[in-house]
């Protein structure tokens, strides 16, 4: 299953909320189909107009950034949606002019804050909090994992999923700068 970064989506995406349910839809999928036969046989093989508002197909990102298509009976055409949807999150991060938000790297972050417990286990430990990783996330935040800084707010967001070590994250960003320019915060990364 695809998982983009939450906070990116949230800039390119509009917010449904239900109940404490979040989703961000993108409601233009259908613009990566340039044969519109498709439609009329998809209702036919399958008895749904893939545009019924409750019926249809949807596309969204969950709060996490998860990305789910539902209501697709094709399983062909649903591998082509994760597939567009992919190639239009790279896209759009790609061309993202940073003007709202800039990223800094977890492991940036982390590395003078963190020692290794044992082989393939780490401790990040900031002001009397820690936070235990195995070899497998550090893996992960070698090469994703952002802190987010909204110029806006001058607020920091961090969302790992792991509440305990959201907290570390923003903390050593606040305390200790994260080199986001504009944000009234000493660098301590350059």
């Amino acid at each position: 299953m695809f998982r983009g970064q939450a906070e990116f989506i949230r800039t390119k995406l509009r917010l449904w909320e239900r109940n404490g349910l979040k989703r961000y839809y993108f409601n233009d999928w259908d613009r990566f189909f340039f044969d519109c036969s498709i439609w009329y046989d998809y209702q036919k093989e399958y008895g749904v107009d893939p545009f019924d508002k409750e019926l249809g197909i949807r596309v969204f990102f969950d709060k996490d950034g998860f990305l789910f298509i539902d209501n697709c009976h094709d399983p062909g055409m649903k591998m082509v949606l994760e597939d567009r949807m992919k190639d239009w999150y790279h896209r759009a991060e790609e061309s993202y002019d940073g003007s709202n938000s800039m990223y800094v790297r977890i492991i940036d972050l982390i590395s003078p804050f963190m020692k290794e417990l044992k082989p393939g286990f780490y401790q990040v430990g900031y002001k009397g909090r820690f936070f235990n990783l195995d070899e497998d996330m550090m893996c992960h935040y070698r090469w994703a994992g952002y802190v987010t800084h909204r110029f806006r707010t001058k607020e920091y967001v961090a969302e790992t999923g792991h509440p305990r070590f959201d907290e570390i994250l923003v903390a050593i960003a606040i305390d200790e700068g994260a080199g986001f320019p504009g944000s009234d915060i000493p660098s301590c990364l350059g």
